[in-house]
């Protein structure tokens, strides 16, 4: 089979036969897109559906199986248990299981790009107001019970005309009382979760009790 390339995706990468494999069970109106980035656990691609755009996140195998795939499947279903809610900046999700023998989640298609590539961009009369939004999402959690724990520009997307921005993953957050972090963290061992470099230090170097 030739190699194609579509966005600037192989179309003869397994994942992405994935993603086409599992709009195509989901009938008209699906059809899979470009990339639009690649966390540590998943690609996520731009799907159209009958409602409109969404993003598809395909887990990788190793994070689909084994001890690795049920800790994905808990902080799936923690993110699963916000679906509705009613912050305007962060991610929505609608939908997850299993497909194959991956993972995958449904969320909402954030309008925009990376905030981290747009950061040369940035307006400065905008700043105050990305802040201030994602701030919002933050305290939504804290409300909830939750803390995000990878809260950075790579997380973030943000409109074409910086006048909104979207948080993103919430992959990783857990109750900000659970000692241990059931369904976030690897048999109550607390290793480094999300993105060392953006941790507090307190927590980075273990100055504190869990």
């Amino acid at each position: 089979m030739d190699r194609i390339m579509i966005f600037g995706t192989d179309t003869n990468d397994e994942t992405y036969q994935i993603a086409q494999r599992w709009c195509q069970a989901k009938g008209a109106g699906w059809a899979v897109g470009r990339p639009l980035g690649k966390g540590g656990t998943a690609p996520v691609f731009e799907v159209a559906s009958p409602d409109g755009l969404k993003a598809l996140k395909i887990y990788d195998l190793r994070f689909s199986a084994g001890s690795l795939g049920e800790i994905e499947q808990k902080r799936m279903d923690q993110q699963l248990a916000l679906a509705g809610h009613d912050c305007p900046f962060l991610v929505q999700v609608y939908e997850g299981g299993r497909f194959e023998d991956r993972l995958y989640l449904v969320m909402s298609r954030a309008p925009g790009t990376e905030l981290e590539k747009r950061l040369r961009d940035v307006p400065r009369s905008q700043i105050r107001k990305i802040t201030g939004q994602i701030a919002q999402a933050a305290l939504f959690l804290k409300r909830k019970g939750l803390c995000h724990r990878d809260i950075k520009a790579a997380n973030i997307f943000i409109s074409e005309d910086f006048q909104h921005c979207t948080l993103l993953d919430v992959s990783v957050i857990r109750d900000v009382t659970d000692p241990i972090g059931v369904g976030t963290d690897h048999d109550g061992q607390l290793p480094v979760v999300a993105t060392a470099r953006y941790s507090p230090p307190e927590y980075l170097f273990r100055l504190l009790e869990p």
